[in-house]
């Protein structure tokens, strides 16, 4: 065991290769009993280094797995993790065996997710994996968290966070910063807030953005906006949709991120898209493009934005699905047209969902820079979510809620 391990050998760097050539001889002709053995003798050797003796750990844990003894199998994955937390194949071992074990505690199951985001095995292999997971789990009535190897790639980098209970949460908040901006302070936000019975990804947009152009490096954006060209923006004219077909983009992307979650067992009804400026016109863009596949976010909550001009100008059909919607935004926000909100609120309506508008005085462009925008978000969600309101408004406190953006 690892514990066994004499702590000299931690410093010798002369493994024993013939030994575990040997065993995974052994291994490749399908005795994985002999293999087994091999390697467990090979342990005893002091001369190996740290890493040599993950390695044995990890080819121990596929010769259980191979022998049906998943206990064993997630033992020896451990020991090889407690020795390099970077072994991939060990965090693929972990997983793959906690998928097979018979009684498993729910917080594993949440972790062995973790594990397959951190072997970087391939999308068949981690699916595989995950079908188990996700079936064990909606026995439970447990919630996954996303695998962010088969998201899009531009939202691999996100940032989850678990409620207070992991795997119980009944409510997902996606965030989605502003231009310019990323995930990180929205992260912080969610960490601060608190959102009852409630985990939380923070996503970067797909788009990174001229470092030259920012104050904070590095920031994203959701869609074009920028003609490198003629070095100005992209202005919402006649015929111009180069703005409105990159969104679009964007939105097929969510579109995965809401297939994923929704076969973690995440409910529609309760996945809230809570977007910034720019971030919030992509998460209202999702209401307008529905392809009818379910995929639309139950609750969306855009503070300090409206949808795009282009968007505004075309016709839509009527939702399949309603969503709650809450536009948010400051009486005296330079950058939040008042006509823009309220021809967004009157197209989002015509599409069939349930929308609010709240205006709270203030200047400034910013994500909930107040108490009195926390609240009016809490109430809100206490609404959306047909729950009292108390709850939401008891974490709505001086100084709980921090400016970003």
């Amino acid at each position: 065991t690892v514990a066994n391990f004499p702590a000299q050998a931690v410093l010798m760097t002369v493994p024993s290769d013939a030994a575990r050539v040997a065993g995974n001889d052994l291994f490749r002709h399908g005795d994985f009993q002999g293999a087994a053995d091999v390697y467990l003798r090979t342990l005893d050797d002091p001369t190996l280094d740290r890493n040599s003796v993950a390695l044995l750990y990890c080819n121990l844990a596929a010769c259980s797995s191979r022998l049906s003894r998943w206990r064993e199998a997630v033992a020896h994955a451990d020991a090889a993790l407690n020795l390099e937390p970077s072994l991939r194949k060990a965090h693929f071992r972990k997983a793959s065996a906690v998928a097979m074990c018979i009684g498993v505690p729910d917080i594993e199951l949440i972790r062995a997710v973790r594990h397959l985001d951190e072997s970087h095995a391939g999308a068949h292999s981690v699916t595989r994996i995950l079908t188990v997971l996700r079936s064990i789990a909606a026995q439970r009535g447990l919630r996954l968290p996303l695998v962010r190897s088969l998201l899009p790639v531009p939202f691999r980098r996100c940032l989850f966070r678990h409620g207070e209970h992991p795997g119980q949460e009944e409510h997902m908040v996606i965030c989605l910063h502003g231009f310019g901006d990323n995930a990180v302070p929205y992260d912080r936000l969610m960490a601060t807030m608190k959102i009852p019975s409630s985990a939380s990804v923070s996503l970067n947009g797909p788009l990174e953005v001229n470092p030259d152009l920012l104050d904070s490096p590095p920031g994203f954006s959701w869609f074009h906006f920028f003609d490198e060209e003629e070095g100005d923006f992209i202005a919402p004219t006649v015929g111009e949709t180069r703005r409105l077909e990159s969104l679009s983009g964007t939105v097929e992307m969510l579109r995965q991120v809401m297939e994923q979650l929704l076969a973690s067992g995440w409910q529609r009804e309760n996945i809230l898209f809570m977007g910034f400026s720019q971030g919030g016109t992509a998460a209202l863009q999702t209401l307008l493009l529905e392809d009818g596949r379910g995929l639309t976010p139950g609750v969306v909550v855009a503070v300090a934005a409206g949808c795009l001009e282009e968007s505004l100008a075309r016709k839509h059909a009527v939702a399949t699905e309603s969503s709650h919607v809450l536009l948010l935004h400051r009486d005296q926000d330079p950058a939040t047209s008042e006509q823009v909100v309220a021809q967004s609120v009157a197209l989002l309506r015509s599409c069939g969902h349930r929308v609010q508008r709240s205006t709270v005085s203030g200047a400034g462009h910013c994500m909930l820079g107040s108490e009195e925008e926390a609240r009016v978000l809490f109430q809100f969600l206490g609404g959306a979510w047909d729950k009292s309101s108390r709850g939401l408004e008891r974490m709505v406190a001086a100084g709980q809620v921090e400016e970003v953006g």
